[in-house]
């Protein structure tokens, strides 16, 4: 068996020799020892990177925790990216990863602003809330207050993005606690 696949990657039976997963906590760790400095049943991937992901090494080569996590779980590489349901980057237990386009998983992002998807037009003294899917923008309406802009942009989130908006998993968290 060669470590790699055709395209260059590490083989999935490669790491799922080398590395075990805890599916409770969604922690890495050494199966088999690769070096000194990993010991088998050491926490690996311990690191983290400038996007705030878990990573580590193996075989010299640079990964990131959550995509090794899902090639330990399902046997092969993930055919796109890999989001995490709940936003939280270091929280890589299987039941929070999924495979997402690009869109989705910036879908999935909470917003960098207070409130995504509206601005404040001085002109008219109006809120108003757009929402763009598919390069595509949608104006949602022009609102008396932030609040119900930031609704209109939520409820029109949801319906659009379906489960990969952040505003579901915002909602869902609610109704769970509620």
């Amino acid at each position: 068996m060669t470590n790699t696949t055709k395209d260059g990657s590490i083989h999935p039976d490669r790491i799922r020799a080398t590395l075990g997963y805890n599916d409770l906590t969604g922690k890495l760790f050494w199966k088999a020892m690769v070096s000194r400095s990993c010991p088998v049943g050491k926490e690996a991937f311990r690191s983290i990177d400038r996007h705030g992901y878990r990573k580590g090494q193996l075989d010299g080569r640079t990964l990131r925790a959550h995509r090794v996590v899902w090639v330990i779980c399902h046997g092969n590489w993930p055919e796109g990216e890999i989001d995490h349901i709940n936003g939280d980057k270091l929280d890589n237990r299987i039941s929070n990863l999924r495979v997402a386009t690009r869109a989705q998983n910036e879908w999935n992002k909470p917003p960098k602003n207070k409130v995504k998807g509206v601005k404040f037009v001085r002109s008219t003294g109006m809120w108003i809330a757009a929402i763009t899917n598919n390069k595509k923008k949608r104006h949602l309406g022009s609102f008396e207050t932030e609040h119900e802009a930031k609704i209109a942009y939520e409820n029109a989130a949801i319906s659009t993005r379906g489960e990969f908006s952040h505003y579901k998993a915002e909602k869902d968290a609610r109704e769970a606690t509620a």
